[in-house]
C-alpha cells in the first residue's frame, strides 16, 4: 500500500468481552505534517507526530490518528488525537503461524511482519480476523523498552565474563537467564545454548 493521501476509516477496534482497551492520547504535530484519519503515526526525532515509517530515527509506531489534522508553521502548535495501545483488526500478510510475530508500519497505511530500517513497532499479532487477510493486533504504545531488536548469535553460557578480574559463573547464568527472557518476550532475537 502507498501512504495516505486522504482520511480512512480506523481499523476495527476489536471488543473482546466488552473491553476494547486503548487510550486516546492529543500529540503535537509536525509543522505542514498532514495527518489523516486512520494513518498510523509516530513521534519523530524532534518529538513531532509523523505519518509512520518514515524516519529511521523513530521512536516505534504510536498507534492511529482518530482525526484529519494540519501542522501549522510552528511544530506542535495543532494537537492530533491518536487511538494507543488498543486491540485492532487489521490487513496484513501473515498466517496462523504468525500469532505471536511483531508487526511493523512500513510506511503510514500498511503493516508487515518484516522489520526495516525505517519501520516503527505497532505491536504483536494475537491472533486471525474475521476477515480474509486481516490478523487482530495488540498496538504495543505505551511501552517501557525501545522496539530494537538485536540478534543473538553464537552465545553460550560457557563464555566467562569478567568483573573486576574475576570470571563469575553466576553473572554469566544472570545473563543467560536475562537473554533467555528477552528472546521470550521478543526483545531478541536468536537462542541461547544451555
Amino acid at each position: 500500500m502507498a501512504d495516505l493521501t486522504a482520511n480512512k476509516q480506523t481499523p476495527d477496534v476489536v471488543n473482546l468481552d466488552n473491553v476494547q482497551g486503548g487510550y486516546v492520547i492529543q500529540y503535537g504535530v509536525k509543522a505542514s505534517e498532514e495527518i489523516y484519519t486512520g494513518m498510523f503515526v509516530e513521534i519523530d526525532a524532534s518529538g513531532d507526530l509523523t505519518g509512520a515509517g518514515v524516519s529511521a530515527t523513530s521512536f516505534q509506531c504510536l498507534g492511529v490518528a482518530l482525526e484529519r489534522k494540519t501542522g501549522s508553521a510552528t511544530d506542535s502548535e495543532v494537537k492530533c488525537k491518536v487511538l494507543v495501545g488498543a486491540m485492532i483488526q487489521y490487513a496484513v500478510t501473515a498466517t496462523k503461524a504468525d500469532i505471536g510475530a511483531m508487526v511493523y508500519a512500513s510506511d503510514d497505511n500498511t503493516l508487515t511482519v518484516t522489520q526495516a530500517a525505517t519501520s516503527g513497532l505497532v505491536g504483536r499479532i494475537v491472533g486471525l480476523g474475521d476477515a480474509a487477510n486481516t490478523v487482530l493486533i495488540k498496538m504495543d504504545f505505551p511501552r517501557i523498552i525501545n522496539q530494537t531488536v538485536w540478534a543473538v548469535t553464537n552465545w553460550t553460557e560457557s563464555y566467562a565474563l569478567e568483573c573486576d578480574g574475576d570470571a563469575d559463573a553466576a553473572i554469566t547464568d544472570d545473563l543467560g537467564t536475562l537473554i533467555r527472557d528477552l528472546i521470550a518476550m521478543g526483545y531478541l532475537t536468536g537462542s541461547v545454548a544451555a
